[in-house]
């Protein structure tokens, strides 16, 4: 049952891989020309809930976040659609759109760490 799950997950993000890049150029040009990426997807093992992590890449700092929030809101039942029309399940399940600040603060981390380093060597 795990394998099911992990497959399901896995066709699932390519699926929206395909599908974003489909809308690219209505994200790009509502964020600045930041690409959105999938950076996970997990289902419930029901089937019945799914959530798509995902982060921008190249958001523009003149860009707040959730101007590029409205960005995806405004397409994502497009993307719910077209991947009810791609990806066959006897039950479709109810998708949400989580941001995942794990990059985010991967970044500020790195950073900190670069002006430590800076600092030593001076």
């Amino acid at each position: 049952f795990p394998q099911r799950i992990s497959r399901i997950e896995s066709m699932f993000k390519s699926e929206i891989a395909r599908v974003l890049i489909e809308h690219q150029d209505a994200i790009a040009a509502g964020t600045g020309g930041a690409l959105l990426t999938v950076t996970r997807f997990e289902i419930s093992r029901n089937l019945e809930r799914a959530t798509v992590y995902y982060s921008w890449f190249n958001l523009p700092q003149t860009i707040p976040l959730d101007q590029a929030e409205a960005v995806l809101k405004k397409i994502q039942h497009g993307i719910i659609r077209e991947l009810q029309d791609r990806v066959v399940l006897r039950r479709f399940p109810r998708i949400s759109f989580q941001y995942d600040e794990s990059f985010t603060k991967a970044g500020d981390i790195y950073e900190i760490l670069e002006s430590l380093k800076d600092e030593e060597s001076k």
